[in-house]
């Protein structure tokens, strides 16, 4: 029976990250997709990106990564792992504790 099932096209289970898992659902609600929906979409992205090997879209896989990382730093911030400070290049303290220096309009 179970064989007769995977045939016709059903879903299978498979394991992901946690920190997968959390940005899927919160993407696939901001997109008003089912979380599986979510994950098959950037699949497929995915896939796309990996056969093509031209510039513009390795610098797209590039700007993907950092989508990527700027969302999972807004997730540790919501889950308490980190502050809001640390998703900030520049600190806001070292940034409240820094004197700006202005140069000469000529160089």
């Amino acid at each position: 029976m179970w064989h007769n099932a995977t045939l016709c096209g059903m879903a299978k289970n498979i394991r992901i990250s946690d920190t997968l898992y959390a940005l899927a659902a919160q993407e696939s609600t901001l997109q008003h997709r089912s979380l599986a929906q979510q994950i098959e979409h950037w699949a497929k992205f995915g896939m796309t990106a990996e056969r093509r090997g031209t510039i513009t879209q390795r610098i797209d896989a590039i700007q993907a990564g950092i989508e990527t990382t700027r969302r999972l730093d807004i997730l540790d911030v919501q889950r308490g792992r980190h502050s809001a400070d640390y998703t900030f290049f520049i600190p806001r303290a070292v940034a409240r504790a820094s004197k700006p220096l202005f140069r000469d309009d000529d160089p």
